[in-house]
């Protein structure tokens, strides 16, 4: 694929994230006001942070490994067995960390306990971006840059219909969980492709 080609569909996949994140902020601040729209900003900041620890950090070194032996069969099956098993090993963890210390995650993050099964949701909602990250690390390595982009586009528009089915059944902690989803179901588009 050509530089050009490549650009576009990172372009339009970038301009789809940004949309559906503004379309998401938009509808938590006009449900939930300055006050909904702040904690869940400090909710984001997690799941994002969660995104980064549950696949151990190594996205762009699994990115560059796969690029580098795409040509020999047993190194790449060595990196993408040994990622998937971080992958799997860190985001274990994290789950079984979050599962267990809900009450004082709910606490710090919140400011009270009542969002515990909150908190245990995205223990397992974490698990599915991370598979995520690790899909797409893998689909950059093999330089499908138009892979990526549909799983990136086509996740965002799941992400944003689960959202909304969230923000309607759940109300806000739905709407928080709905925020987690939305990177997470990038996992289904990156899984087919």
């Amino acid at each position: 694929m050509s530089l050009a080609k490549a650009s576009l569909w990172t372009a339009a996949s970038t301009l789809v994230k940004i949309g559906v994140g503004l379309l998401v902020v938009k509808l938590l601040a006009v449900s939930f006001g300055p006050a909904g729209v702040g904690q869940a900003g400090n909710f984001r900041q997690l799941v994002t942070v969660l995104g980064v620890l549950a696949g151990a950090g190594i996205f762009n070194g699994v990115t560059k490994l796969v690029a580098q032996h795409h040509d020999d069969r047993r190194q790449l099956n060595n990196v993408v067995g040994t990622a998937s098993a971080m992958v799997l090993g860190f985001s274990t963890l994290l789950a079984l960390i979050f599962l267990l210390a809900a009450a004082p995650i709910s606490q710090g993050l919140f400011g009270h306990q009542h969002y515990q099964n909150l908190v245990r949701l995205v223990a397992l909602v974490q698990m599915g971006i991370a598979w995520a990250n690790f899909l797409l690390a893998l689909m950059k390595g093999f330089r499908d840059a138009a892979g990526n982009a549909l799983s990136l586009i086509a996740g965002s528009l799941i992400g944003v219909a689960a959202y909304y089915a969230c923000y309607r059944f759940g109300g806000y902690q739905g709407a928080l969980l709905g925020l987690a989803l939305v990177p997470a179901l990038v996992v289904v588009p990156a899984a087919i492709a």
